[in-house]
């Protein structure tokens, strides 16, 4: 059945001034071809079939879009109860959520991916979907490694709401890769008074949404939006809440556990190089050196010589990919 387009939303523009569209078709040959030619970021209603395997092949040929992961969704959301929790919801004793797969399903389904050349990317909220999911990793690459012996591992974590120490430990260990959402990392009354705390609890609330626990346990860290869950994703708002934890242009509350607050240096390696490394692109992509692709942007500041609470007011003034000048602020 082909779904509904029109009901994902408006089309979005966002920094390098590309308009995301979307593609219906469900030809593979004809997908690759075409995001080969075409300049936009362009987003298809393909379902992914059980051959795919046979997609990721028939995408080789395209630079501009590869399949590399396997997605899985461990669990749901904090505030439906279907984030998986080590301990009770706040608002519901005896209630701690409950998980999409069993562990058994997890571990096969990695073991799988990982032997078939695929990277996995799982979406993790409580912190009981993430002692889960690191178990499942632990396996699949033991697993992986009696097979085919030394391997570049780098599956990946995203979302991370409830997570400590000792879980980073064993991320950094693993070498799983944190992606995380900086878009939900601030303190806004409609989100953490209605949709966090009355759920976790203060000192859960307080804790969620780890950074700088993960950058000191050796996680390597990359950054995405969450977009369209969270508010339209834009560069230098994403840099300002990593090192502020604090909405851009809002100084009437306070940070979202400011000992979570990381360095701008550590924020902008993990919106280049961070990516890069998640995407196996590192030769490539993530910084400006010879013989990497020439991709990059020019701000209209110098982020490392302005006030950190104005993080927001840098603007991208040119974008480059290639080489080529693809936006230029009017």
């Amino acid at each position: 059945v082909e779904p509904d387009m029109s009901q994902i939303g408006p089309k979005y523009k966002g920094d390098a001034g590309k308009i995301i569209g979307y593609l219906k078709s469900t030809d593979i040959e004809e997908i690759a071809s075409v995001l080969e030619e075409s300049q936009e970021l362009t987003i298809g209603d393909i379902v992914v079939p059980e051959d795919m395997l046979n997609i990721k092949k028939s995408l080789e040929k395209c630079t501009n879009v590869s399949l590399t992961n396997l997605k899985l969704f461990v669990d749901g959301v904090i505030e439906c109860h279907t984030a998986y929790l080590r301990d009770d919801y706040s608002d519901s004793p005896g209630n701690c959520g409950r998980p999409m797969y069993s562990l058994d399903f997890m571990k096969n389904a990695i073991l799988k991916a990982e032997m078939s050349g695929l990277d996995t990317h799982i979406h993790t909220i409580g912190d009981r979907a993430t002692d889960m999911s690191i178990s499942a990793i632990e396996y699949a690459q033991r697993e992986t490694a009696k097979l085919k012996g030394k391997t570049d591992f780098r599956n990946c974590l995203v979302h991370l709401q409830i997570t400590d120490s000792e879980q980073a430990e064993k991320m950094a260990k693993n070498n799983i890769i944190a992606c995380t959402n900086p878009y939900w990392h601030y303190y806004s009354p409609i989100y953490y008074n209605e949709l966090e705390k009355p759920f976790l609890g203060e000192a859960r609330a307080k804790a969620e949404y780890p950074m700088k626990t993960l950058l000191d346990a050796g996680v390597k860290i990359s950054r995405a939006s969450d977009f369209p869950v969270t508010f339209p994703p834009r560069s230098m708002d994403a840099l300002h809440l990593m090192v502020n934890r604090t909405e851009p242009g809002v100084t009437e509350y306070p940070p979202l556990g400011e000992k979570e607050c990381i360095s701008v240096e550590d924020a902008l390696q993990a919106m280049t190089l961070g990516g890069a490394y998640q995407m196996r692109l590192e030769s490539r992509k993530g910084s400006l050196e010879k013989g990497k692709d020439a991709d990059f942007a020019i701000l209209t500041k110098n982020p490392f010589e302005i006030p950190k609470d104005e993080l927001y007011t840098c603007e991208v003034a040119e974008t480059y990919v290639g080489g080529q000048c693809v936006f230029k602020k009017i």
